[in-house]
Formats: C-alpha cells, sequence, structure tokens
C-alpha cells in the first residue's frame, strides 16, 4: 500500500518510506524461532524513527495471521510497546487493522471463473467471517488505539461494504495479488479511505503558495 500512499503524498510534496525486513513483525524483542535478525532490525529501527525530528507519522502495519498463535501474547506485547515508544516520542501512529484474507488465491480463482462465464463480482467473503476471524485482533488493536491515541486505518471499510469483501470490484480491478497481498490496484482504491490529516500539511498548505512563481 506504500506506493498508493507514496503517489498520494508526492501530489503534497511530501514522501513516504517503507521498513521492512521479511517475516519481522514490527514488534519488539519477538522473532520466530527460524530468525535471528528481527529483534536487532526493530530495535534499531525504532531508536531511528524516535530520534528522527523528520519523520512524524508512522503507520505500524502487521499480519497477525503469520505468527503461531503460541507467540501472540508476546509477539502483541512487542508491538504494544513499539507503539507506545512512538506516542511517547510525539509521533502520529496509525494502526493499519488486518485486511480480509480470501482462503484461496483471488487471480487463479478469478480467471478459472471467467473461463466458465461466471459472475467474478461474486468472489470474495464474508464481511461476518472477516470479523470472527480477526475478533481477537481487532479487540487488540481497539485498546491500543485507546492508551495511546493512535489513529485506526480499517482497510475492511475500503475493501468491503457492508457485508461482502470481494476479490474484484467492477470498475476498479482485481484488488488482490494474492491471497495475502493487495494489489497496487487494491491499494490504490483503499487509501480512498486513509486519514491524510494524520500527515503534517501539504507544502503549500503552509506557505499559502499554489503554482508557478512568476518570474
Amino acid at each position: 500500500i506504500v506506493v498508493a500512499l507514496g503517489e498520494q503524498l508526492a501530489k503534497r510534496g511530501q514522501s513516504i518510506m517503507q521498513i521492512t525486513s521479511s517475516a519481522c513483525p514490527p514488534s519488539l524483542n519477538y522473532q520466530m524461532a527460524d530468525q535471528d535478525l528481527c529483534i536487532a532490525h526493530n530495535r534499531s529501527t525504532l531508536d531511528d524513527l524516535v530520534e528522527d525530528d523528520r519523520i512524524h507519522t508512522v503507520i505500524v502495519a502487521e499480519n497477525f495471521a503469520r505468527y503461531p498463535l503460541q507467540d501472540q501474547p508476546r509477539f502483541g506485547a512487542g508491538l504494544a510497546r513499539s507503539v507506545e515508544a512512538l506516542a511517547a516520542a510525539g509521533k502520529t501512529v496509525v494502526l493499519a487493522y488486518p485486511q480480509p484474507i480470501p482462503w484461496f488465491e483471488p487471480p487463479s480463482a478469478l480467471g478459472l471463473m471467467a473461463h466458465r462465464g461466471e459472475n467474478i463480482e461474486t468472489l470474495g467473503i464474508t464481511r461476518l467471517r472477516h470479523n470472527t476471524d480477526n475478533r481477537d485482533e481487532i479487540l487488540f488493536l481497539d485498546d491500543l488505539a485507546r492508551r495511546t491515541g493512535a489513529v485506526k486505518f480499517r482497510l475492511v471499510d475500503a475493501l468491503c461494504d457492508a457485508t461482502f469483501c470481494p476479490v474484484y470490484k467492477r470498475g476498479v480491478g482485481v484488488l488482490y495479488f494474492n491471497a495475502n497481498h493487495i494489489s497496487v490496484t487494491g491499494a490504490r482504491y483503499a487509501v480512498s479511505r486513509f486519514p491524510f490529516s494524520v500527515f503534517p500539511p501539504a507544502r503549500d498548505e503552509l506557505t499559502g503558495f499554489k503554482g508557478k512563481p512568476a518570474d
């Protein structure tokens, strides 16, 4: 989603930077058994974010479903410490809530349905299933936002209607790259609901200047 956000921020004279390491959630002092770099990476990243006065807003995103159930208490505690440290440093923190995750590979399934002449707009999952599957994570993030003042970004509100989360939307396109990632098309659609007020004013809003100056 960083590509879609960057496109919008560029219009405001602003930019965004993605900082990730494979299978390393933004959770202090946590890493899976097959990882040996996450703890050091997250500590260093958090220190840099806290100390950099040029960074005003930090979006924290994680895939809870990626990590073992028995790790969730330690995973959650580390995530909370990361957000608390950012908030204490005066950063505006945005919590990205879980996105709807289909149980199938959307591009392949859509291609098969189209080949059969079936209505591809009916492919997706119910919003109820999403809410049920992510109940604990949603409650955790709600509590974290309440305690730290973090801003909520609910991808489900952008990608779903009241009852259904499609993987294809007429007039928009295929919303998913695979079962775990939305496509660039899906991201561009989703950021229409992003709370852009969390970013500092655009350059022209700060200066009062718009357009090219006269020679």
